[in-house]
């Protein structure tokens, strides 16, 4: 008896899981037309200016070391932050020309017109999400990367107390922080559908991972 009911229960359980993962799949869809792009910046003074200049010199002192060393290269003129944040190195270069794909952060630059790889086509680049791209949590433990998510998680948490970052994914995008706006959260829960597939790139790769 007490099977029967569970297996009457859990019929409809499985249908609701499989709505869901059919309604998440086509919001994905969705997303992949981007809201800005990445040499967008909101001109108005904030109190997280400091703190982005912060990441924003950390970042790059970051990637220099991680190129030097053979272990970033990326795809996108000015080169992607969140390959170094995530995984310690950037091989979107070779991905995107072996047709792999690249990281969320490349997508939007590439769909902004920044790709700098020849004879790839910006509408032939797809998603690589950050679950397939190689980490190396030696690399990720580098100081200066270390210092630019500290400073950029202050950055954020001023700018959301300014109510110029809102947010659709863990932990939050660090391009649109860089930018000192982001309107991601704000466009998925928008009612204008026109807003609806507004997220930036590195939230794309959030929703994906």
């Amino acid at each position: 008896m007490l099977a029967s009911r569970q297996s009457r229960h859990s019929k409809p359980g499985a249908l609701l899981r499989v709505l869901v993962w059919i309604a998440a799949t086509l919001a994905l869809v969705r997303l992949v037309t981007f809201a800005h792009d990445p040499k967008r910046r909101n001109p108005k003074p904030t109190k997280a200016a400091a703190a982005i200049k912060t990441a924003r010199e950390k970042m790059d002192a970051a990637k220099a070391k991680l190129a030097a060393a053979g272990k970033y290269t990326c795809c996108i003129k000015p080169s992607c932050d969140m390959c170094a944040r995530h995984g310690g190195q950037c091989g979107c270069a070779a991905s995107v020309a072996a047709g792999r794909g690249s990281c969320g952060e490349c997508l939007e630059g590439w769909q902004a017109g920044l790709g700098s790889i020849k004879g790839v086509a910006r509408e032939s680049v797809t998603l690589r999400p950050s679950p397939s791209r190689p980490v190396d949590d030696e690399l990720r433990r580098l100081e200066e990367l270390v210092l630019a998510r500290e400073a950029m998680n202050t950055a954020k948490r001023t700018l959301a107390g300014e109510g110029r970052y809102a947010c659709c994914i863990t932990g939050g995008c660090d391009s649109c922080a860089l930018a000192a706006d982001c309107p991601c959260g704000s466009n998925l829960a928008s009612a204008n559908p026109d807003r609806k597939s507004g997220v930036c790139g590195e939230c794309l790769d959030g929703w994906h991972a």
